[in-house]
This record gives structure tokens, C-alpha cells and sequence, in this order.
């Protein structure tokens, strides 16, 4: 399988952890050809237009199988001219798109480059599901298949060693706090329930709190933004990671840092979202409590161990990650499905459903699949 990739970011270094995944899959011999196209990045240099062409030139000159678009949910214009070209080309390419945020029904909707792009697609992968891929669905997208987001494997790929940790904080928390005064948006209810955890935090630990991210000045614990892949270093500085309050309450969905969190060692108090539960054993991978009193009484509980036995429970979640939860894991099970998808179309004959292997131990797949496999039939 040839697979080009229209791939979100100025850079392919933004993507790293994707790239290398990519890269792996064709030295195992998975994919026979692979090419990265950053489209804000060329769109930028050279405009959308002329990045459209350059995309077709690449795709026509690897005689590329498939056709990703990446994350394909910002400030993007129309794609129905682009995509339906790459239909008509001799290889038929299968087009896949995919979606990494989080979006409502009513506020917040999933933008037009989405619901366009999912409409022309054989295939649809995202990170939440829920009313808003039903929607999608409504709307014409094909086969919208959940994908959890993995941790970068290049960024974040070094252990916790127990004998260095010596943490300054109790407890930390790395999330934005960005400015929406629309009382019927659903960013402004996650930005309230946020400065309300940030607040009952402080109250509760003082300056054992450590609180990272923008958006933040001048509130008590606030220690400012920090770049991207240092993450995992801040998290390793406390005993406890609290996770920001979500700006989705669709189905499944987490942000990356929930992946982030797990494999950095530190047990993760984690606010619960629908269906949730099926990706990771609460109590075991992560720690998820329903408001601000159980987050507290979570840390609490969680502080109360001995080091040993809480860094023991963090190792066991970021052992898990290893295992199975990576952006290799991820991009080999999307190719894996992808493969399924085009075979099928080729052939004229149905696709079966796919084969995930992303949920907690013990989850029947069968149970999920209509939630996690919309459109398929």
C-alpha cells in the first residue's frame, strides 16, 4: 500500500511521533510507498491552490493507494475540487480523513473542511464519537470509525526511574484556559469547570500545586505556558496529574495528554466523558472521578499511598501505554483498516467491521461497535 498523507502543521516534525510511526510501518514492509505533505505549512508558502496541485502532482507521480488527510478541521478551504480529482486518478485512490478534536452538536460544530472532506471519504476516523459523528454520518460521511489519539513514542519514550523522582508539587495540572464568553457554549461551561478546579486545588495544596498551561496570569499556582514535548518532564515534577477539564463531552473522546499523562508514570485523576470507561481500566490505567469533590478526594487518596506504591500503580499505566497505546499502535491499526476498506471497495464486496484493539482488557468489542463503527453498512 502506497500512502500519501496531507498531514496537518507547518512541518512533518510537528508530527513526529506520526512520521516515525509511518516510516516504521513501511521498513516492516506494510506500506510499500509513503509521502508527507504539511498543508499549513505549504499553504502558507505558496497558497492553497498551488498546495492542492502540488499534492495531486505527488500523489499522481507515487501512484499513491491512499489519500490521508490529516486532522482536516481547521481554517481549510472548500476540498471538494481537490478530492474528487484524486477520486478520478488511475489508481483510485481510497480517501481517508480524520478528526482529532473535540466538537459538539450545537455549538462548536465540526467545520465545513470536516464535514466536507468525511463526506467524500471512504473512511472517517476520529477521536470522539456520539452525536456529533452521528451528524456526520447524517450528513453523508462513510464509515466513521473512533481512533484514540496515542502518545508521541518519539517525544515521550524514556521511563520514569523511581530512584531520581523527587517532586516539587502534590499535585499538577497542564491545561489552557482560553477566553469564550458565550454562557451557550460548551468551551465556556469546560472554561469555568476549569478555573474551578484550578481554584479548589490551590485551596486544597497550596503552593504543592503547580498549575501549566496559557491563558493563566495572575492566577494562584500559575507557572506559565511550557512547549509541547516537556510535558511529560513537568508531569514527573509532581506525585499527582490532574487532567483539565475536557472541551468535549462526546463520546470516548480525550485529548492526547490523557495518553500523555499515563505513559509519563505519575497516576492521572482523569474527569469522566461518556464511554470512557472502555478504553482504560479506571482504578488501574487512569483515575476518573464526576466533579471537583471526587477529583480532590481522588488526589487525596492517591497522595495518601506510600511512594512506592503510588509510583508502582503509575509504572503499571505507562507500561500499558507501551504495550499498545502509541501513535505506532494507532497508525498501524489505521492502515490495518484501511487496507480492509480499499480491498473491499476494489472487489465490490462488503467491508467488515474493524477489528480494534484500543479498549480496556476485558471490553467486549462486539458491545462498542455501534458506538465506535457508525456508517459501515
Amino acid at each position: 500500500m502506497k500512502l500519501f498523507i496531507l498531514m496537518q502543521g507547518k512541518q512533518v516534525c510537528e508530527m513526529a511521533g506520526v512520521d516515525e510511526s509511518l516510516k516504521r510501518l513501511s521498513s516492516e514492509g506494510v506500506l510499500t510507498g509513503y509521502q508527507a505533505l504539511p498543508y499549513y505549512g505549504s499553504a502558507a508558502e505558496i497558497g492553497w491552490p498551488a498546495t492542492w496541485e502540488k499534492a495531486l502532482e505527488q500523489i499522481r507521480h507515487m501512484q499513491a493507494d491512499v489519500v490521508f488527510l490529516q486532522y482536516f478541521h481547521g481554517p481549510i478551504p472548500d476540498p471538494t475540487g481537490f478530492i474528487e480529482t484524486v477520486k478520478q486518478l488511475p489508481s483510485r485512490p481510497t480517501v481517508v480523513t480524520s478528526s482529532g478534536d473535540g466538537f459538539g452538536r450545537f455549538t462548536r460544530r465540526p467545520p465545513a473542511s470536516l464535514q466536507i472532506a468525511s463526506r467524500l471519504s471512504d473512511l472517517t476516523f476520529a477521536t470522539q464519537m456520539g452525536g456529533v459523528a452521528r451528524d456526520l454520518v447524517r450528513g453523508g460521511a462513510r464509515r466513521m470509525t473512533l481512533m484514540p489519539n496515542g502518545y508521541c513514542q518519539v517525544r515521550f519514550n524514556t521511563d520514569l526511574d523511581p530512584a531520581q523522582h523527587d517532586p516539587e508539587f502534590d499535585v499538577v495540572m497542564i491545561g489552557n484556559h482560553w477566553r469564550n464568553l458565550n454562557p451557550t457554549h460548551f468551551m465556556f461551561y469546560a472554561r469555568m469547570q476549569r478555573y474551578r478546579q484550578v481554584a479548589a486545588l490551590f485551596k486544597r495544596y497550596g503552593k504543592r500545586f503547580g498549575l501549566f498551561g496559557q491563558g493563566w496570569q495572575g492566577v494562584p499556582g500559575a507557572q506559565g505556558p511550557i512547549p509541547y514535548d516537556q510535558q511529560v518532564a513537568v508531569m514527573r515534577r509532581a506525585r499527582v496529574v490532574v487532567g483539565a477539564f475536557p472541551h468535549s463531552a462526546m463520546d470516548y473522546y480525550t485529548s492526547d495528554r490523557a495518553q500523555i499523562t499515563m505513559r509519563s508514570g505519575i497516576p492521572y485523576v482523569e474527569f469522566y466523558m461518556p464511554r470512557t470507561e472502555k478504553l482504560f481500566l479506571d482504578g488501574e490505567h487512569w483515575h476518573l472521578v464526576r466533579n471537583i469533590r471526587g477529583m480532590l478526594a481522588q488526589c487525596d487518596r492517591l497522595l495518601g499511598l506510600g511512594d512506592a506504591e503510588r509510583l508502582a500503580l503509575g509504572a503499571r499505566a505507562a507500561a500499558h501505554m507501551v504495550a499498545g497505546h502509541s501513535q505506532y499502535h494507532r497508525s498501524r491499526l489505521m492502515v490495518e483498516i484501511i487496507g480492509q476498506v480499499r480491498k473491499a471497495g476494489l472487489a465490490g464486496t462488503p467491508t467488515p467491521l474493524p477489528r480494534f484493539d484500543f479498549f480496556a482488557p476485558d471490553i467486549a468489542r462486539e458491545r462498542e461497535w455501534p458506538h465506535a463503527a457508525l456508517g459501515w453498512n
